[in-house]
């Protein structure tokens, strides 16, 4: 009994020192359970707005850039252009188409070989009224000549073959026609060719009449 009231003592200061480390314990495992949970807590964030742009200028509306002046004007008479040149083009052909009609009227005369004959005067009208077409429509209008022109006024396309002021091809395009109608016509024109070695067709006709056995000018 004495032993043990000897030892009491000890053992309260060794339950103090258990109690307060215990309490110590505590403390420090409280501690670092908030500051664990205040971690994880994520901390509030602000959105920055982009480099060198305005954070205002997002929420305005986009406006849709207007055309300057110069623009439309430009684009205008862009348009326009294509329509005048369609217009000049337009009376350039309404233009040809007169001359044709003129020409084509004195063709449809010249084409009864028995009601209208045909003389040297008319021969060199006819000759002035096809050199002063376009050049443009002038084979066409040749080759209508030589369709509907007869044998009856062949003078209207002589005096066209002897002049040497249009196209060569003119020239043999007429000759090449001429070639076709009776002998008593192509002959005397053939060797009338013949005659002037400057013309454009002097060797077709020289040929035709070597071929011919007939009878040439030296």
């Amino acid at each position: 009994m004495r032993h043990f009231s000897k030892t009491l003592p000890y053992f309260i200061i060794a339950g103090a020192f258990l109690a307060l480390a215990a309490l110590v314990l505590f403390l420090t495992l409280h501690d670092t359970h908030d500051q664990q949970v205040l971690a994880e807590i994520p901390s509030p964030t602000t959105c920055e707005p982009e480099s060198g742009k305005d954070p205002e200028s997002s929420n305005k509306p986009n406006k849709k850039k207007e055309p300057s002046s110069s623009a439309i004007s430009t684009a205008t008479e862009t348009t326009e252009e294509p329509s005048s040149t369609t217009d000049r083009v337009s009376a350039a052909e309404d233009g040809d188409d007169e001359d044709s009609t003129r020409f084509f009227s004195q063709l449809e005369k010249w084409s009864d070989g028995e009601k209208y004959r045909a003389t040297e005067k008319d021969a060199g009208d006819f000759a002035a009224r096809f050199k002063s077409l376009p050049p443009a429509i002038q084979e066409e209008n040749l080759n209508h000549a030589l369709n509907l022109i007869p044998d009856a006024n062949i003078i209207l396309l002589t005096g066209l073959l002897f002049d040497k002021t249009i196209k060569p091809e003119f020239n043999e395009l007429i000759f090449n026609d001429i070639l076709n109608r009776d002998e008593s016509i192509k002959l005397p024109i053939v060797r009338q060719v013949h005659k002037d070695r400057a013309h454009p067709c002097w060797s077709d006709a020289a040929w035709i009449l070597d071929v011919t056995d007939e009878p040439t000018e030296q």
